[in-house]
């Protein structure tokens, strides 16, 4: 039995896609390998929805499924097409690995929202196409589509598509504040839902105002509730950095992020441009979500801001400490300024 919008209950079900990748006509691959790195959104958005159902008195379900994670079914590998670029000799395969949604779909039924995540844009069309999967199936159900960037008006007009122009709400940019707010609208509470474009069961568009990010943080404070993982033996599997394995004895493997954003605006990247500015966490914040990796027995930290030097030696310095303290191996996964590299 689904529960109805303005319900004090509400039943969520989070799908991290296949992973798309790219390899040379001889098999080696050519892009990131994301196939075994660690999936930290989908904690992420739990404990955010975990920690607004405490706050707003509602009775939130959280359910996990990741389609990369063998636990959950048989993993394909499909081609789905060819990339020819001008700057190499040989044509690359658009290679999918993972679960088949529709393999998975049972789970589903249950859930009054069906949310997925997409933080690079070569995932959108594997995305797009599980969406579509839904809402064949389930012709009622809402979806929710979220991830970092900020989409574009052809962007939001692709996954509306997908969704049938109904049933559907996308979340533009980091979701920190916009999805507490929107959960308690939904169900009726007083709230400010913003940065979100939403589809209604008619096919309405409506049009949520947006928020800057960067001043919410300042102006309530940048204290994210720490992440809930529903299997801590995934950070076991999920151990590659991306970039290779972390090193033999390494693991469990999580990723931590301390601040958010870059005061630069570089024409090569988006961050800047996107965010607008920096924003550092709370240490009291960044301490909860270290006990919490310490009792799981986490032992390699991959550390994923923007541009963590950014925020000052003398920041940066006292938050290092604070991890080194813990005794985990540490990781730069992401920005590192190399002007500000001594």
């Amino acid at each position: 039995m689904n529960n109805p919008k303005n319900s004090k209950k509400l039943n969520v079900d989070l799908v991290r896609s296949p992973q798309p990748y790219l390899v040379t006509d001889v098999g080696e691959l050519y892009s990131p390998n994301r196939l075994l790195a660690p999936e930290p959104t989908l904690p992420l958005l739990s404990g955010i929805l975990q920690d607004t159902g405490a706050k707003s008195g509602l009775e939130i379900k959280v359910t996990q499924l990741d389609l990369r994670d063998s636990k959950n079914g048989e993993i394909a590998h499909e081609h789905y097409g060819d990339l020819r670029l001008p700057y190499i000799e040989s044509t690359l395969r658009k290679m999918c690995s993972g679960i088949p949604l529709q393999s998975r779909i049972g789970a589903l039924e249950e859930a009054d929202v069906i949310g997925f995540t997409n933080n690079f844009t070569m995932s959108r069309n594997i995305v797009r196409g599980n969406i579509q999967k839904v809402r064949a199936i389930f012709p009622d159900k809402e979806i929710w589509i979220g991830g970092r960037d900020v989409f574009s008006d052809e962007v939001v007009d692709l996954y509306a598509e997908s969704a049938g122009h109904k049933n559907l709400v996308i979340f533009d940019g980091h979701a920190f504040y916009s999805l507490p707010e929107y959960v308690q609208f939904r169900a009726g509470l007083d709230a400010n839902p913003h940065s979100i474009t939403s589809f209604d069961k008619e096919g309405k568009r409506i049009q949520f105002p947006n928020a800057s990010f960067m001043e919410l943080a300042r102006q309530r404070g940048f204290s994210p509730p720490t992440p809930i993982y529903s299997d801590v033996e995934t950070l076991d599997k999920f151990n590659y950095s991306g970039e290779g394995p972390i090193a033999e004895g390494h693991g469990k493997f999580a990723h931590i992020t301390l601040s958010v954003g870059c005061p630069h605006k570089c024409g090569y990247c988006t961050t800047g441009w996107r965010e607008r500015g920096l924003v550092v966490r709370s240490i009291d914040s960044i301490k909860v979500e270290l006990d919490y990796y310490k009792s799981m027995g986490v032992k390699t930290l991959a550390v994923m801001d923007d541009n963590l030097l950014s925020m000052g030696v003398t920041r940066v310095n006292e938050l290092m400490a604070i991890i080194n303290s813990y005794g985990f191996n540490t990781e730069y996964g992401n920005g590192l300024e190399v002007r500000l590299l001594h």
